[in-house]
């Protein structure tokens, strides 16, 4: 190969004519033409690659005729062509890459290797360019094409980077073995040589994760090691990257059949070395045959299919609502945390927007509404409903006191109106009287009259509660109840589905604006004209089933209109595990614990907030919601839970949880006001009402974690209905239901009890199995006839347990091991060496 030269103008290619891009050797009897694909009169094609190919004179001789020297591919562009040279890169890019790569030659000549990388749609994504420096150096340019704008750069490809011959590897038999090697040269070779082989961009100098590996699932891959240090510890670090991914991974060391192969000498000087290529093939089979399959780890526990959560304390709950929570959770043998959470949601409903909470010390923008979105989610017959009855029975007696309150309010308002009627007529008559007689001052007396009549102010409904409403008809509602209503459903599911029906978008866009709290918007029909609510404030509390609950997850992590940030508002949601045992409680409720929560609730609804602590600021205007802040202690305590919750955010992993932990910064100021609030309806309970306390704060946190872990299981639990499958798949195939290698229509197919017919929970079971090491996937191409690609999988059997011993007991006599009082075995007496008692193996004369 180091006959070979680029060509020049003095010198250019003997197949196309130009001075550039082109190598030719020595006599010219041989040339490497990249512009050409057939051959010119008195010229032989040897091999067609990307557009150009390699060529030997007709009256070559046979040396020139052989060999597994490859075309190099048409130039495209790499890494950064180097810092500093002028031009590298035109403002905008360029539109193909051979204007890239020509601009690249004007700054330092004609590259001596030019190799294109392409995605599995055989788009050129990259190119490499090597050049010969000074010293016989060689340095390496990547340039690629940005996905964005389809411009070319001399920027480095982005991560994860395509595989060096992706096409080629993907339309080969997946039987056969696929080599790696360091270097696109060598890969080029080898392609040559029979061999199916790819390549990593940037070698040995690049991390092994910059590269897409996944079209090597389930396959057989042979690294090949250049002979030297860094080759022979890149082939390691691929080999062990590959043990996830592919089925049999070895590492070859050529050195070990070609002992002559110079310092960093690859699969290029090997087949140098030889005149067939099928020696190198079988050399190279001999060699894979030989080594150690690299390790490959055992397959991992599937998950649980729930994870973890901790019970609901007591503690956390004010005062005036522990002892209730508890007789209620009690009497109904369920978990507190039914009871708890709803109390918790629907108290949040009574408060509303009637105060907020400034979470800083003095900024005055930042305010929020206690109203919380919540819930719990629960199995049938966990008693989930009945236990939310309790609290929901809060808010609807508020409703009752109200209405009641409205019909009385609406009586008065009636009869004040036929005053108004009656005054009025009374007052017209007067000036219709005076207007006949033609008297001026009658006249001004009965105008006077007429303008002090005036109607009276309708009473503004008071409401607490909504079951069921039309978007249009929950904004009046609104309209009139700036502090706030509750939604309560007994079965979420029914609302959620409302919401997704068509039609009724603004409805899930209204909610979505409720849940701040303190939102405006106006709503204009031709019928009832412009609906203006100043302040929308909506609390939500119901009860969802797991499976609902899964597939809305689902959707959600799917994408699409459901992904707007709903799911993330329901951040009071619990998912408690049942109690294991179950006691018959037949006892008379605690009435005097419901007065006490009840009196809470009673006095948060209609107390006037400044009584609650609540402030206004002067000059403040008149529709200004009273405010609380924290305490000093409690504002110290925030702002390092703060600082702690920014860190975590950009690191956390789950999108799904990323924007649930995104909105702690309105639940946890929620939560310690309406801790604050409700001890404060205890008499002396607070020093100062004015200031939220540091023990509401450090409750309200503890809730925010408790919530945080729940809303994990919750989030997460679109993965408990693919562990369950998985835990089935594994279970036929341990028991020889399904092929070696099956695709996922195999295990659908079957309509096994607990897998199913549908495809895309089976997929998501065999991912799952995927990423836990029990299945190997492997892409099966398209065939000659069409169709789209699929993946097949098979199963990795884990290794068996080495045999236990039997366990049996020592057999020799005492003196033998050494025992106290043995004349052998004593420390003091004798004379002689103390002989050590003999140590028994593992499993031997040992109970474990």
């Amino acid at each position: 190969m180091s006959d070979f030269n680029t060509v020049t103008k003095a010198e250019p290619c003997p197949v196309c004519g130009k001075p550039d891009w082109c190598a030719r050797m020595g006599n010219g009897s041989r040339v490497k033409c990249e512009r050409l694909a057939a051959p010119p009169p008195g010229w032989k094609l040897l091999a067609a690659k990307d557009g150009g190919g390699v060529f030997a004179a007709d009256d070559a001789p046979p040396e020139a005729t052989t060999g597994t020297w490859m075309p190099a591919k048409r130039p495209q562009a790499a890494a950064p062509l180097e810092t500093g040279d002028a031009g590298e890169n035109r403002p905008g890019g360029y539109g193909t890459a051979a204007e890239l790569v020509k601009a690249a030659y004007g700054q330092r000549g004609p590259a001596a290797g030019r190799w294109t990388y392409r995605d599995a749609a055989e788009k050129p994504v990259g190119v490499v360019l090597r050049f010969e420096e000074a010293g016989g150096r060689k340095t390496y340019r990547q340039a690629s094409r940005c996905p964005v704008d389809g411009l070319w750069r001399a920027e480095a490809m982005p991560k994860p980077r395509p595989l060096y011959r992706l096409p080629e590897l993907l339309a080969a038999n997946p039987s056969l073995p696929v080599d790696v090697l360091e270097g696109e040269k060598a890969a080029d070779a080898g392609a040559e040589a029979g061999l199916v082989t790819v390549t990593a961009a940037g070698g040995s100098g690049a991390p092994v994760d910059a590269t897409d590996w996944k079209a090597l699932r389930g396959r057989c891959v042979r690294v090949l090691a250049d002979h030297d240090d860094p080759g022979r510890k890149w082939a390691a670090r691929v080999a062990d990257h590959l043990g996830d991914v592919a089925a049999d991974v070895r590492v070859v060391h050529l050195v070990d059949r070609w002992a002559d192969l110079p310092p960093r000498g690859d699969l290029v000087d090997a087949l140098e070395r030889e005149a067939d290529p099928g020696a190198v093939r079988a050399a190279v089979e001999a060699l894979a045959a030989e080594a150690e399959p690299a390790g490959t780890p055992e397959p991992r526990p599937l998950p649980p299919p729930l994870l973890a959560v901790p019970p609901f304390d007591p503690a956390w709950l004010p005062e005036a609502f522990r002892l209730w929570c508890l007789d209620v959770a009690d009497r109904m043998q369920c978990p507190l945390d039914y009871v708890a959470v709803a109390a918790l949601v629907t108290f949040s409903g009574a408060v509303g927007a009637r105060l907020c909470i400034r979470p800083k010390g003095d900024d005055t923008t930042w305010e929020e509404i206690p109203n919380l979105w919540g819930g719990v989610v629960g199995s049938p017959g966990t008693m989930k409903t009945p236990a939310m009855k309790e609290p929901k029975r809060m808010l609807e007696r508020l409703e009752k006191r109200a209405r009641k309150s409205n019909a009385e309010a609406e009586a008065a308002y009636e009869l004040k109106v036929t005053t108004f009627k009656a005054k009025r007529a009374a007052a017209e008559a007067v000036l219709k009287k005076a207007a006949a007689g033609d008297d001026a001052e009658a006249m001004a007396e009965a105008e006077r009259l007429l303008g002090e009549v005036e109607p009276p102010a309708a009473p503004t409904p008071r409401r607490y509660v909504v079951n069921d409403a039309t978007p249009e008809k929950l904004h009046a509602i609104m309209e009139h109840n700036p502090a706030g209503v509750t939604l309560l459903r007994d079965e979420l599911p029914g609302w959620l589905a409302g919401l997704e029906k068509k039609g009724r978008e603004q409805e899930r866009a209204l909610c979505l604006e409720a849940w701040n709290g303190d939102g405006c918007l106006s709503l204009d029909r031709i019928r009832r004209g412009e609906v203006y609510v100043d302040r929308m404030c909506l609390s939500v509390c119901g009860a969802i089933q797991p499976e609902p609950m899964a597939a809305l997850v689902a959707a959600v992590a799917a994408g699409g209109t459901r992904a707007d940030g709903f799911l993330d508002r329901l951040q009071a949601m619990t998912w408690p595990d049942h109690p294991a045992e179950w006691r018959d409680v037949d006892r008379k409720p605690d009435r005097v614990a419901f007065a006490r929560a009840e009196a809470a609730y009673e006095r948060a609804a209609t107390t006037d907030p400044a009584r609650l602590g609540g402030r206004v600021d002067e000059n403040a205007p008149a529709d200004a919601i009273p405010h609380l802040r924290f305490c000093g202690d409690a504002l110290e305590r925030f702002r390092a839970w703060r600082h702690v919750l920014e860190a975590r955010l950009p690191r956390e992993r789950s999108p799904m949880m990323s924007g649930w932990l995104s909105k702690l910064r309105k639940l946890v100021p929620s939560l310690a006001l309406l801790l604050h609030v409700a001890d404060a309806t205890e008499p002396a309970a607070v020093a100062d009402p004015h200031r939220v306390t540091d023990d509401a704060l450090r409750r309200a946190l503890e809730l925010a974690a408790y919530f945080e872990a729940h809303a994990r299981r919750v989030l997460l639990s679109e993965t408990r209905e693919a562990v369950e499958r998985a835990g089935r798949i594994l279970e036929r195939l341990e028991a020889g239901d399904l092929p070696e290698r099956f695709s996922g229509r195999d295990v659908y197919a079957k309509g096994w009890s607990g897998i199913g017919r549908k495809a895309e929970p089976v997929t998501r079971a065999l991912e799952l199995l995927r990423d836990h090491g029990h299945l190997l996937e492997q892409e099966v191409p398209t065939t000659a006839k069409g169709g789209a690609p699929s993946v097949s999988y098979a199963w990795r059997r884990p290794r068996p347990l080495p045999e236990e011993k039997p366990r049996t007991k020592l057999t020799q006599p005492p003196a033998a091991r050494g025992s106290v009082g043995s004349v052998s075995g004593s420390r003091t007496g004798g004379g002689g060496a103390t002989p050590e008692p003999p140590t028994p193996g593992i499993g031997e004369g040992v109970e474990l």
